[in-house]
């Protein structure tokens, strides 16, 4: 009796908390907010529950919403936390300079990488993005080209035994070469990692960040004390630990690299000592002047997440899509034959600044199939946005990128299907709606390791292989490609195509 008396005190305190907590942002929730119903401490939770391809739904609607109303944002809330989702340029640049901070509900990233800047406080972030900006310069950057072009030909060498057979799913191989390719750029790990080293980090790395996303869609597993009392906590515990375990080794056995190589006792490392390309890793530890082990290891988990999200799922989808587009692969493999007039020789950074059509097509990939559809700031006072409209501080904010980057008004009435023309003679108004790689201070770090990376990869696919449509599924006007939102985006058919040797 005592036991279900203090459980109704309970269940009321939070009641009246859940309801003191609206009051704050009614007013503005009135102007913005969405047609779906509201739970005691879930909000609108349930309209993201569900898999991947039911939150790109919810995505969809938040957009159209957006697209109609004033502001060009809708509001909703996620357990108790008041959030605005932006699909107007304008305020999402705004809100993108303005507001710093993450959004609280990224904090269920910092279980795995804790204060990496990606994902950490403002203050902590203004003294790492320093570092990161010398790392990340491009300087150092444009030299990775070669290991991306060396491994590129491992991928197409994988790919050959395929070619012929019928349909394939090309994730797991763009995967697998991706993340191989930044473990190497970041780590200075070799390429000749044994699988059954590789494989498992490989697996807990992206099965953790794909749960989380699940989590952060599902507000009732916001409160850490609550979750760590389930079954998913241990296992992401566990694949934690694989991660962490896989990197503090690399760190230890790199620093023992590097005091070799600098004290000129051994020639036997990924970067020749005849030129002076450095790995990221060895970057951060020159610039850094003293960063711990667990310093090292939040930054290069940073940049791997950097290097890996805009590569594994921009390269499938941009393959997908030229398997669908004849006309448009004939068009990229044409410049690649102006380009390389049928030499064959590794990429290098001038080839990779001669692509303006496959520029387009990346872009134009990035457009429709962004990355990252959502991007999570805070309000840490109340703002004033350039429409008039004021945010509370406290408020959640969520940048659209996938309703910016198809919102009729700037793309007009086809913003949906994939047209990379478009980016040849882009307004402004439309490339102010386009931020593939976030905007303002915060911006993605490792973008141009992404950048160059795909391109590496597309070129060396379409130089030996004609991509063919798969058989497996429909794609026209009114069957466009599937999306699943985890950690990056990926396609609800598993990126898969048909290869023929050229």
């Amino acid at each position: 009796m005592i036991f279900q008396f203090f459980i109704g005190i309970f269940i009321i305190v939070l009641l009246i908390r859940d309801k003191w907590k609206s009051v704050k942002y009614m007013q503005l929730h009135k102007k913005i907010g969405i047609s779906s119903m509201s739970f005691p401490f879930i909000g609108h939770g349930l309209i993201f529950y569900g898999d991947g391809e039911d939150r790109i739904a919810t995505i969809d609607h938040l957009s159209q919403e957006a697209y109609r109303n004033v502001y060009g944002m809708v509001s909703f809330w996620l357990g108790n936390f008041f959030c605005v989702a932006i699909s107007d340029p304008e305020s999402a640049h705004f809100v993108l300079k303005t507001c710093l901070d993450k959004g609280s509900m990224t904090l269920v990233f910092r279980h795995m990488v804790g204060n990496g800047s990606i994902f950490a406080q403002e203050k902590i972030w203004r003294i790492r993005r320093k570092i990161n900006a010398m790392v990340l310069a491009p300087r150092h950057v444009n030299k990775f080209t070669k290991v991306f072009s060396r491994n590129s030909q491992v991928l197409v060498e994988k790919l050959a035994k395929a070619a012929g057979k019928g349909n394939i799913s090309v994730w797991e191989y763009l995967c697998h070469h991706v993340i191989q390719s930044a473990c190497e750029t970041t780590l200075g790990e070799t390429v000749n990692l044994r699988p059954e080293q590789f494989q498992p980090f490989c697996e807990a790395f992206m099965s953790y960040f794909d749960n989380v996303i699940k989590r952060l869609c599902q507000p009732w597993l916001y409160n850490i004390t609550l979750y760590k009392l389930l079954p998913e906590a241990s296992r992401q515990s566990a694949k934690k630990k694989i991660v962490w375990s896989f990197i503090n080794n690399l760190i230890i056995r790199n620093k023992v690299m590097l005091k070799a190589k600098r004290d000129g006792l051994t020639e036997n490392n990924n970067f020749s000592p005849s030129d002076d390309t450095k790995s990221l890793l060895e970057l951060l530890i020159d610039y850094s002047k003293g960063y711990s082990d667990t310093e090292l290891r939040e930054e290069s988990l940073v940049l791997l997440l950097a290097s890996i999200d805009t590569s594994v799922s921009v390269s499938g989808f941009a393959l997908v899509l030229l398997s669908q587009h004849q006309d448009v692969q004939d068009k990229v493999y044409e410049e690649i034959q102006q380009v390389f007039e049928n030499s064959i020789r590794p990429i290098c950074m001038d080839d990779i600044n001669k692509f303006k059509y496959l520029d387009a097509v990346i872009k134009e990939t990035m457009r429709v199939y962004p990355t990252t559809p959502l991007i999570m700031r805070k309000c840490q006072k109340d703002i004033k946005l350039p429409s008039g409209l004021i945010l509370k501080e406290g408020t959640q904010l969520v940048v659209n990128i996938y309703g910016l980057h198809r919102n009729p008004k700037y793309w007009g009435p086809d913003a949906d299907k994939f047209k990379p023309e478009r980016f040849l003679n882009a307004t402004p108004e439309q490339l102010t709606a386009y931020m593939p790689f976030s905007s303002g201070p915060r911006n993605c770090a490792g973008y141009r390791i992404g950048a160059i990376s795909l391109k590496v990869v597309i070129i060396s696919v379409l130089q030996k292989f004609r991509l063919k449509p798969s058989s497996s599924f429909t794609y026209n006007e009114q069957n466009p490609l599937r999306m699943i939102h985890t950690l990056v985006t990926k396609h609800g058919d598993r990126f898969q195509l048909q290869l023929e040797h050229r």
